[in-house]
């Protein structure tokens, strides 16, 4: 199982905005520049994570993006279901009924727990926690544009 570059870049996003949390508005531009990722594919995550009640833009001189809750508040499951959508790995883990197969099929049990467990780790953790695993927004700024909150260590 693969995490989307959705995903992926979108957490990334998303944890610098915590990090900046309390300092006012902060420009989207700023944070894919930073991120090294593109304006247009951040607003396309950010708009769905504004419809997920989780960011919200502000406009005016001082405009741009600021979390809904404190970074506390918010599960890393919720920016990842904002993201996604369904994390379910096929289709019958939300929905049975989607499968005519259901009533033998011996995978499902399999993929439901999969999802569980995955479900699990990401309801255990909040934005906070991984600003803090950054060091906050000192670390953040000191770390290399674009870096991975999960990147292998170069060492390897």
């Amino acid at each position: 199982m693969k995490l989307s570059t959705r995903s992926r870049y979108g957490l990334r996003a998303v944890v610098e905005l915590a990090a900046y949390h309390g300092n006012g508005p902060t420009n989207l531009q700023d944070i894919a520049d930073s991120q090294q990722l593109s304006r247009k594919y951040l607003d396309t995550m950010f708009n769905a994570l504004k419809i997920a009640g989780l960011a919200m833009s502000k406009r005016g001189l001082h405009g741009g993006w600021v979390l809904t809750r404190s970074p506390e508040q918010i599960g890393l499951a919720e920016v990842m279901q904002a993201l996604e959508g369904s994390l379910g790995l096929v289709p019958c883990v939300d929905d049975p009924d989607t499968c005519a197969r259901k009533a033998s099929c011996v995978t499902r049990d399999l993929y439901v727990e999969i999802h569980d467990a995955i479900m699990g780790v990401l309801e255990r953790y909040t934005l906070a926690d991984l600003v803090q695993r950054r060091g906050g927004l000192d670390g953040l700024l000191e770390s290399q544009p674009g870096d991975d909150l999960c990147a292998p260590d170069r060492g390897e």
